[in-house]
């Protein structure tokens, strides 16, 4: 009784010579044995007063592009508003969104004012409450966009 293989010798061969070759190479990487590096005792071993004053440091940058971040934000909804709403008068349908929306406008150039007088090392303790708000203010001028789009198809 003869033995086959389930493939050509070539297909085979192919095979084995990859086999080999991943094989071997795990082989000789692994005699070496070189302990790879531990980062994080390193930097738990790193002097105290000097990752202090970098995680300081790091914070107090992260405040402070986060309010100009959310400063720019401000700015952005409220240009996209007044756009939206100029769409609406020109159509002639204002409705109550639409005064709504005048609304968050205006509570928008409020915030953005009361947040220029924030300082950056202030801002983190106040910035889930303004994600949260604008979050809101957001997803309701999409909402009225949305809206303001299906009218525009339908009235075609």
């Amino acid at each position: 009784r003869s033995w086959r293989l389930p493939c050509s010798w070539p297909l085979f061969a192919a095979i084995f010579a990859m086999l080999a070759t991943v094989l071997g190479k795990h082989a000789v990487a692994g005699s070496g044995s070189k302990a790879r590096p531990n980062y994080a005792a390193e930097l738990t071993a790193a002097t105290g007063h000097a990752r202090l004053q970098t995680l300081e440091a790091l914070k107090t940058e992260r405040g402070r592009l986060s309010l100009k971040l959310a400063l720019l934000e401000l700015e952005r909804f409220r240009a996209e508003v007044a756009e939206l709403l100029l769409e609406i008068a020109s159509t002639g349908r204002e409705d109550s969104e639409a005064a709504r929306l005048r609304d968050y406008m205006e509570d928008a150039l409020k915030l953005q004012q009361a947040l220029e007088e924030v300082s950056d090392s202030d801002f983190p303790t106040v910035e889930e409450n303004f994600k949260s708000l604008s979050g809101h203010w957001k997803r309701k001028l999409a909402a009225v966009r949305a809206r303001q789009a299906r009218g525009a198809l339908g009235s075609c």
